[in-house]
């Protein structure tokens, strides 16, 4: 009499996944030293955080190539919908413009061309989310509105020193 293959069971205990909803994720601004609030109606968001290599070659490296660890920078980019009309706790198209200007915007107060920003990628909710901060320079914005279409605004942020990374306890 033939014997019965073995059946395999599959395992009992299926670990949980920490997947994050992209949704979740907000950059927040405000002036260096002020209260960070996100960037209203976001619809994308990153963040790129960057390792230069210098290069260590020597006739010692047995003809392989051999790299150390050089200066690190990172820059943040978002884009969302303009709307004139800013949310309370929300920073909108007059904060974002301020930062570029010499200008004093009611609600955002005087801010000098140029000057560094306090800034946040996080979820804003959940323990076991990741969270970034640091300071940077608003590098970049633009402004786009074709023909029937919902006005947009994008923007970059290039870090400016060390920023802090963490998972949300």
């Amino acid at each position: 009499m033939p014997s019965q293959p073995t059946k395999k069971t599959p395992p009992q205990h299926v670990e949980p996944m920490a997947i994050l909803n992209g949704s979740l994720f907000l950059i927040a601004i405000d002036a260096e030293g002020g209260t960070v609030a996100p960037v209203q109606l976001q619809t994308e968001t990153s963040i790129s955080i960057e390792q230069e290599e210098l290069e260590v070659t020597d006739k010692d490296s047995q003809g392989f190539h051999k790299v150390i660890a050089g200066k690190k920078s990172g820059s943040l980019s978002f884009s969302a919908f303009v709307d004139t009309t800013t949310a309370s706790g929300k920073k909108g198209i007059e904060d974002l413009l301020a930062r570029f200007n010499v200008a004093t915007v009611p609600g955002a107060g005087t801010f000098q061309r140029g000057t560094l920003i306090d800034w946040k990628f996080e979820t804003g909710s959940s323990t076991g989310d990741l969270a970034f901060a640091g300071s940077g320079l608003l590098t970049s914005l633009e402004i786009s509105a074709g023909t029937e279409e919902t006005a947009t605004v994008s923007g970059s942020v290039t870090m400016s020193g060390p920023y802090t990374a963490l998972v949300v306890a």
